[in-house]
């Protein structure tokens, strides 16, 4: 009788161990798809889509000493202190684009002496339209070059795409004339959260 007791104990245990293993991995399949869902979900919505934006050469340089800064009517804009200006042009919206996702910011990924600084601004040029973007980089040299990559408003939040364009700065040695001026870029620091969009007045 003991022994039918003890074997029918086992049996109890046995089987409870694999009730819990079978709750444990339902458990982990659920929570797995709660991260991969989204992620396969937004990777397929930003697959393939592409915004027109692009690095306007002419109108992208180097200020070595500031003397543009009064030139341009930027108040923001420091005087006698280097600055890079990064002019942007957005083509048309496509269908895919408007329907899928929204432009949200614009990340600039500058090169300095072999490292990277970026900064991400959410004033964004509207359809056909082309804004500057002021940088002081608060005292690096001149940079090398910089790239662009839209940052985009889908389902599941926001999310970089691939780099659209980049191009070599040069040193600006005559005026060349600006429309408007975009300062309040915010500096990422290692991979960063994005910001909420600034104020116009204080940045």
């Amino acid at each position: 009788m003991k022994n039918k007791n003890k074997t029918s104990k086992k049996s109890q245990s046995g089987i409870i161990v694999t009730v819990l293993l079978i709750l444990v991995g339902i458990a982990a399949v659920v929570v797995l798809a709660a991260w991969i869902i989204p992620m396969v979900r937004d990777n397929l919505q930003t697959s393939g889509l592409r915004f027109d934006v692009f690095i306007d050469r002419d109108g992208t340089f180097y200020d070595s000493d500031g003397s543009f800064a009064n030139m341009t009517g930027c108040s923001g804009c420091g005087s006698n202190q280097s600055a890079t200006y990064v002019k942007i042009t957005r083509g048309a919206m496509s269908e895919a684009e408007s329907d899928t996702a929204s432009l949200y910011a614009l990340k600039f990924i500058f090169q300095i002496g072999g490292r990277s600084i970026t900064y991400i601004n959410t004033h964004v040029p509207g359809e056909l339209e082309s804004r500057t973007y002021y940088f002081s980089l608060y005292g690096e040299n001149k940079p090398d070059s910089v790239k662009i990559a839209p940052v985009v408003f889908v389902s599941g939040g926001q999310k970089t795409l691939e780099v659209a364009d980049e191009t070599q700065i040069k040193t600006a040695d005559m005026y060349i004339g600006i429309d408007k001026i975009e300062r309040c870029s915010t500096p990422l620091i290692g991979s960063g959260d994005l910001p909420p969009v600034p104020s116009e007045a204080g940045c």
